[in-house]
């Protein structure tokens, strides 16, 4: 939900065409949709995140990627324990929320039926507006090069 967000919120402006979205799971199987709920919250609110397939984060990504975003301090502690992602932007995406002082967790919905999808993909959309205005201070700031 969080990619599929983002990517609408960067749709048509100047920072889209600047920035590469892409999700992966600490501890994802690899190659699964997207829950059953988590497509239809999206598509209640116009974002198609039916394509979406489940990763697995590798060194690969962690290498290509300048932001690393995580969802819970549990999983940014486990991130600060790999040397390649200890020199990127890491950081938890709750802190992007206006209300949560910086240590916002956002849970996982899978399994919470569709309210708590719901109640997630509030709280995805509240960092998100956050994290596009920190990326807009970045490229304001020159740390993101424009094209």
């Amino acid at each position: 939900m969080a990619v599929g967000i983002l990517a609408d919120m960067l749709a048509g402006r100047e920072l889209g065409h600047l920035v590469s979205i892409s999700s992966a799971g600490l501890m994802a199987d690899a190659g699964l949709p997207a829950s059953p709920e988590a497509i239809a919250v999206c598509a209640d609110r116009g974002i198609d995140i039916g394509g979406h397939r489940s990763r697995q984060l590798t060194e690969k990504i962690i290498k290509e990627a300048d932001l690393l975003l995580v969802m819970q301090k549990t999983h940014l502690a486990m991130m600060s324990q790999n040397r390649q992602a200890v020199d990127k932007d890491l950081r938890l995406l709750g802190e992007f929320h206006p209300d949560s002082g910086g240590v916002l967790d956002i849970l996982d919905p899978f399994g919470g039926g569709n309210e708590m999808y719901r109640l997630i993909f509030d709280h995805l959309g509240e960092c998100m507006k956050g994290l596009v205005d920190y990326l807009l201070e970045r490229l304001e700031n020159g740390a993101v090069e424009k094209k």
